[in-house]
């Protein structure tokens, strides 16, 4: 698939996304490096499954997909990704950790036709930034901490999705700055 930025009449930039469709901070994935995409043994994708898998990336993230690409980003023990996370073009979006440090450690921007679950099983925040979410069908934000001072998401959240919204913390706050929800069938808030 090819991208072209610019208009017809002046200079445009054409990107081949490959065979996958899919770039990984502007790196496109192909089949020669689909198993190590950066060369940094965080990233791989799985064309059988349509799923790219990251681990513990430490930096900003930015993932353009081809529509049906599942993405799984796994912190571990420590962060799932620790700069700002921007995914456009996919299906499934899914972040977890379980540490004391945020899932997601700044602000996330997610455009996707799936669902989105961001959860922490640690005592660390789930996302530490802003969160946006365009297009989803579900939503689920989970943190299972108990420490008070801890919310979810300690800013902004704004949401459109065609499905449900699940927040869930098991302290006492979920979000500090303002809740932006559109076209949800039902949200939840715990």
């Amino acid at each position: 698939g090819y991208i072209v930025t610019g208009a017809p009449d002046q200079s445009s930039v054409v990107y081949d996304y490959g065979i996958y469709s899919i770039s990984v901070n502007r790196t496109v994935v192909t089949p020669s490096n689909k198993d190590d995409v950066l060369h940094d043994g965080k990233v791989s994708y799985d064309p059988t499954n349509d799923k790219l898998n990251v681990s513990e990336f430490y930096n900003a993230l930015t993932i353009v997909g081809n529509n049906t690409v599942d993405i799984e980003l796994d912190g571990g023990s420590t962060n799932a990704v620790t700069g700002n996370l921007t995914v456009s073009k996919a299906h499934d979006v899914s972040a977890s950790s379980e540490s004391s440090y945020p899932t997601i450690s700044s602000d996330v921007s997610i455009d996707c036709t799936g669902d989105v679950v961001i959860k922490n099983t640690g005592s660390g925040l789930s996302v530490a930034g802003s969160l946006t979410v365009a297009n989803a069908n579900n939503v689920t934000v989970r943190n299972t901490s108990t420490d008070n001072a801890n919310p979810v998401i300690p800013s902004t959240v704004d949401i459109t999705c065609t499905g449900d919204i699940l927040l869930e913390t098991a302290g006492s706050g979920f979000v500090t700055g303002a809740l932006t929800v559109k076209k949800a069938k039902n949200v939840t808030v715990l």
